[in-house]
């Protein structure tokens, strides 16, 4: 299970945390990721700042990463 991370802001929380294009996005605060749905209510559950564990599967292996879900940065809308 998880969701395929194909694109990311170089500038994100994503990038920041370790995640790579590639990884498989499997859980979140130990929610499973299942669908896209599944990573957008995540995303607003677990918003502010505080840190997260999210786990991500790469070339077989399951990574537990922390996370700051926030804000997009601000070059992002300039893609």
């Amino acid at each position: 299970h998880g969701i395929y991370v194909d694109d990311m802001y170089s500038t994100g929380p994503g990038a920041k945390a370790g995640v790579q294009r590639g990884d498989f996005l499997m859980e979140v605060n130990g929610a499973r990721i299942v669908n896209v749905v599944d990573f957008q209510q995540a995303l607003y559950y677990n918003f502010g700042g505080t840190p997260v564990q999210i786990k991500v599967s790469r070339a077989g292996k399951v990574l537990p990463l922390m996370i700051r879900i926030e804000k997009r940065p601000a070059d992002a809308n300039r893609r």
